[in-house]
Protein backbone atom coordinates (compact mmCIF):
# COMPACT_ATOMS: atom_id res chain seq x y z
CA UNK A 1 0.00 0.00 0.00
CA UNK A 2 0.96 3.34 -1.08
CA UNK A 3 0.06 6.91 -0.82
CA UNK A 4 0.51 10.35 -2.87
CA UNK A 5 -0.94 13.45 -3.70
CA UNK A 6 -1.61 13.34 -7.26
CA UNK A 7 -1.08 16.31 -10.06
CA UNK A 8 -4.27 17.76 -9.37
CA UNK A 9 -3.79 17.53 -5.11
CA UNK A 10 -5.98 14.48 -5.83
CA UNK A 11 -4.92 11.82 -2.57
CA UNK A 12 -4.00 8.79 -4.20
CA UNK A 13 -3.94 5.47 -2.44
CA UNK A 14 -2.17 2.62 -4.50
CA UNK A 15 -3.09 -1.10 -3.23
CA UNK A 16 -0.73 -3.77 -4.33
CA UNK A 17 -2.83 -7.33 -4.43
CA UNK A 18 0.15 -9.11 -2.63
CA UNK A 19 -0.63 -6.68 0.28
CA UNK A 20 -4.09 -6.93 1.02
CA UNK A 21 -6.46 -10.11 2.43
CA UNK A 22 -8.99 -9.48 -0.58
CA UNK A 23 -6.40 -9.09 -3.15
CA UNK A 24 -7.85 -5.63 -4.69
CA UNK A 25 -4.63 -3.88 -7.03
CA UNK A 26 -5.28 -0.60 -8.25
CA UNK A 27 -5.72 3.25 -7.38
CA UNK A 28 -8.12 4.59 -5.07
CA UNK A 29 -8.47 8.50 -5.77
CA UNK A 30 -10.22 11.02 -3.52
CA UNK A 31 -10.11 14.98 -2.63
CA UNK A 32 -8.29 16.24 0.43
CA UNK A 33 -10.89 18.00 2.07
CA UNK A 34 -13.72 14.99 1.62
CA UNK A 35 -15.05 13.55 5.05
CA UNK A 36 -13.29 10.23 5.39
CA UNK A 37 -16.29 8.47 6.39
CA UNK A 38 -17.92 9.70 2.88
CA UNK A 39 -14.92 8.41 1.16
CA UNK A 40 -15.35 4.91 2.47
CA UNK A 41 -18.90 4.48 1.93
CA UNK A 42 -18.77 5.27 -1.23
CA UNK A 43 -15.70 2.80 -2.00
CA UNK A 44 -17.16 0.10 -0.21
CA UNK A 45 -20.32 0.74 -1.59
CA UNK A 46 -19.17 0.44 -5.26
CA UNK A 47 -17.47 -2.42 -4.40
CA UNK A 48 -19.98 -4.35 -3.12
CA UNK A 49 -22.06 -3.29 -6.03
CA UNK A 50 -23.38 -6.59 -8.34
CA UNK A 51 -22.81 -3.87 -11.93
CA UNK A 52 -19.31 -3.34 -10.55
CA UNK A 53 -18.34 -6.54 -9.83
CA UNK A 54 -19.97 -8.34 -13.19
CA UNK A 55 -18.14 -5.43 -15.47
CA UNK A 56 -15.31 -6.37 -13.71
CA UNK A 57 -15.21 -10.23 -13.55
CA UNK A 58 -16.36 -9.81 -17.32
CA UNK A 59 -13.86 -7.55 -18.55
CA UNK A 60 -10.83 -9.55 -17.01
CA UNK A 61 -12.19 -12.37 -18.16
CA UNK A 62 -9.17 -14.49 -20.30
CA UNK A 63 -9.83 -15.92 -24.27
CA UNK A 64 -10.27 -19.13 -22.73
CA UNK A 65 -13.40 -17.78 -21.62
CA UNK A 66 -12.06 -18.55 -17.74
CA UNK A 67 -13.54 -15.77 -15.20
CA UNK A 68 -11.11 -14.57 -12.39
CA UNK A 69 -11.76 -15.44 -9.02
CA UNK A 70 -13.59 -12.27 -7.23
CA UNK A 71 -11.76 -12.70 -4.42
CA UNK A 72 -8.94 -11.24 -7.32
CA UNK A 73 -10.08 -7.30 -8.17
CA UNK A 74 -7.71 -5.45 -10.12
CA UNK A 75 -8.53 -1.72 -11.76
CA UNK A 76 -6.47 0.92 -13.07
CA UNK A 77 -8.29 3.21 -10.83
CA UNK A 78 -11.70 3.90 -8.44
CA UNK A 79 -12.22 7.81 -8.90
CA UNK A 80 -13.97 9.04 -5.70
CA UNK A 81 -13.58 12.62 -5.94
CA UNK A 82 -17.17 13.53 -7.46
CA UNK A 83 -19.51 13.25 -4.77
CA UNK A 84 -21.52 10.12 -4.70
CA UNK A 85 -20.71 9.95 -8.41
CA UNK A 86 -17.87 6.98 -8.59
CA UNK A 87 -15.98 6.22 -11.95
CA UNK A 88 -13.77 3.49 -12.37
CA UNK A 89 -11.06 2.04 -14.90
CA UNK A 90 -10.60 -1.54 -15.78
CA UNK A 91 -7.02 -2.69 -15.86
CA UNK A 92 -6.36 -3.97 -19.15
Amino acid sequence: VSYAIGKEGEHVVSLDAQSTSRQLSGDILFKAGDPVEQVYENLVSVLAHDTFKKTLLHQQANEEGNVPSPEHLEVEYIDLRFGNKVFFKIKE
